[in-house]
């Protein structure tokens, strides 16, 4: 049975354009046929959104997406789809933050994980946090 991996991109930071081109290299770099891959990208407002392919990442097309996503602290390693009132949990493996900048590399997204006891590649929430400089 293949691991999910959730690649979030995108974010609210002014590096959201580079966040969405690397989030897209690295999805293209998980292979396949060992990994369900997600792709959850976070618009400028801070809407999650379920990206339908990898292309929708590069053309800009998943920020049309209807389904919308949510990681909370009682989901169990799930993440929850909400589309038109029906909600479905997925279960995730593995969390892979590829966010820029603030709410991505200073420990706010780790630390959500954490919260959700959600396993994720990168830095923890403190050293994330502590090597941010927000000034």
């Amino acid at each position: 049975m293949k691991k999910r991996v959730c690649i979030i991109f995108g974010g609210r930071s002014s590096e959201h354009g580079v966040s969405i081109v690397s989030g897209a290299t690295v999805a293209r770099a998980i292979p396949g046929d060992k990994y369900d891959k997600v792709l959850i990208g976070i618009t400028k407002k801070g809407e999650w959104l379920l990206a339908p392919t990898i292309t929708s990442m590069e053309d800009g097309s998943w920020t049309k997406s209807t389904v919308h996503a949510v990681i909370s602290p009682e989901t169990d390693h799930s993440l929850i789809l909400m589309e038109n009132g029906h909600f479905e949990k997925l279960h995730i493996d593995v969390a892979f933050p590829v966010l820029h900048g603030l709410w991505g590399e200073d420990g706010t997204i780790q630390g959500l994980f954490g919260m959700a006891g959600l396993p994720y590649v990168g830095c923890g929430h403190l050293s994330s946090a502590i090597t941010m400089d927000n000034s």
